[in-house]
């Protein structure tokens, strides 16, 4: 049944967006074209502008649009969203981490539900207070990554990458949908920010929010990996390597509570999510082309999540021994899938409301978002091949990129999961900026 009414919200969003795909198109077109041809005239006002002016600027009307949003756009949650509130609403009320059928759960990262149980204990409600949460994690998130650049681009490179990124379509609807991906993105880019500022603290504090992260994106040990990599690489000292120990340290110590909660109710060591497995059956099973699909055995009603979970990881490797030439075919698809699209706040948004929308005004912000997106990510990619030497944080950068698309790679293609290094192509788009680029 639920499946069902996903197919009908589909269809409804989807024909909505096509039936207006030519003037959707045209005025989306017609929009970048005007600021091609205004291009000198951005640039030289760029020269003008204070930095500070700019930013708080742009900050303030991002604040504006997603208060706008939350007001006057009726998002009801659906999918993903409604499982959160509703283990949500169980702990609340059992004080139990537990899924529908009563059974304790480690499926779903802990980290959403129980941030949500908390606003309803301080709130007594947490759809608007996650919704307003989200719009302090928006603004912390796109403050933390201007202050990350800001280091590594030019006036005119970081007044661009301000400007585009900040007036992405996507990052306006980032207010609705009630995901990890907000949480996470404020978590990933203060660690960022507190690692180039190379802080005394940041073996404990980095640790302290790396292991945070692990309660909202299980697979987070891995930036823990690109830094060590990226600091091996720099050939830092053995003292600046006794701090990524600490940090580990710190990050498992944090982390704990749950590794050790996980191992007592389902007998094996699991150390943050029983997902794994479905996620790589997902991506791996042999009529899968690398995206999400729900065609294949996953036994619900078992109990033990960690022993579906080994199941399931167990029938994935046999698909893929099984016929290894198609994993070579599934992992360009995989990639694909990862970067298909740039509206994953803006469809989670509207693609089911309460109060009915302009379906022009839907399908202009999709074309908008998607084609923007599109351009954003040619030219960044035109423009890592034309880069002869790559500075340090650069190499990072696609350190950090790399480690989630290898996460894709190994499981399944979703844009979801590259959605918080998004701004990294945003980055590389900025580079060399000037009249005639």
């Amino acid at each position: 049944m639920a499946e069902n009414l996903n197919d009908e919200m589909d269809v409804y969003y989807y024909k909505s967006i096509f039936n207006y795909l030519p003037a959707s198109i045209l005025i989306s077109f017609a929009a970048l074209f005007v600021l091609i041809s205004l291009r000198h005239k951005i640039l030289n006002l760029f020269q003008k502008l204070d930095e500070r002016w700019l930013i708080t600027c742009l900050m303030v009307f991002l604040f504006l649009v997603q208060v706008f949003i939350l007001i006057f756009i009726k998002t009801q949650p659906y999918s993903d969203s409604k499982k959160y509130l509703e283990l949500a609403d169980r702990l609340f009320t059992t004080g139990s981490y537990i899924n529908e059928y009563g059974n304790k759960t480690a499926f779903y990262p802990v980290g959403l539900p129980a941030l949500l149980c908390f606003l309803k204990i301080i709130f007594g409600d947490m759809l608007m207070a996650g919704r307003i949460f989200n719009i302090i994690f928006s603004l912390a998130t796109m403050f933390f990554i201007y202050k990350v650049f800001r280091q590594f681009l030019k006036k005119n490179e970081l007044y661009l990458f301000l400007t585009v990124f900040f007036l992405f379509p996507n990052n306006f609807f980032a207010v609705n949908p009630i995901l990890t991906e907000q949480v996470f993105s404020f978590l990933l880019w203060a660690f960022i920010y507190l690692f180039f500022r190379k802080e005394k603290f940041l073996p404990f504090v980095g640790g302290i929010i790396l292991g945070l992260m692990l309660y909202f994106r299980s697979y987070s040990f891995l930036i823990l990996l690109v830094i060590f990599f990226y600091s091996f690489k720099m050939g830092l000292s053995k003292k600046y390597f006794r701090n990524i120990l600490v940090m580990t340290v710190v990050m498992v110590m944090v982390a704990m509570p749950w590794f050790v909660r996980n191992y007592l109710t389902f007998n094996s060591i699991v150390p943050m999510t029983t997902n794994g497995g479905f996620n790589f059956l997902m991506g791996n099973h042999k009529a899968s082309y690398g995206n999400i699909n729900f065609d294949f055995h996953y036994n619900i009603d078992n109990s033990n999540e960690a022993e579906e979970s080994y199941r399931t990881y167990v029938a994935g490797l046999k698909e893929i021994f099984t016929n290894p030439i198609r994993l070579i075919y599934l992992l360009p698809l995989k990639l694909i899938h990862t970067y298909k699209r740039g509206d994953v706040y803006l469809t989670w948004s509207l693609k089911k409301t309460e109060n009915s929308l302009n379906p022009l005004l839907i399908s202009f912000f999709f074309y908008l978002t998607n084609l923007t997106f599109y351009f954003v990510l040619f030219v960044g990619i035109l423009k890592l091949f034309l880069i002869k030497n790559f500075s340090m944080p650069q190499k990072f950068f696609l350190y950090l990129i790399m480690s989630f698309l290898i996460i894709c790679l190994i499981y399944v293609g979703n844009e979801r999961y590259i959605l918080p290094v998004l701004s990294i192509h945003f980055y590389f788009f900025s580079l060399n900026v000037n009249e005639n680029t």
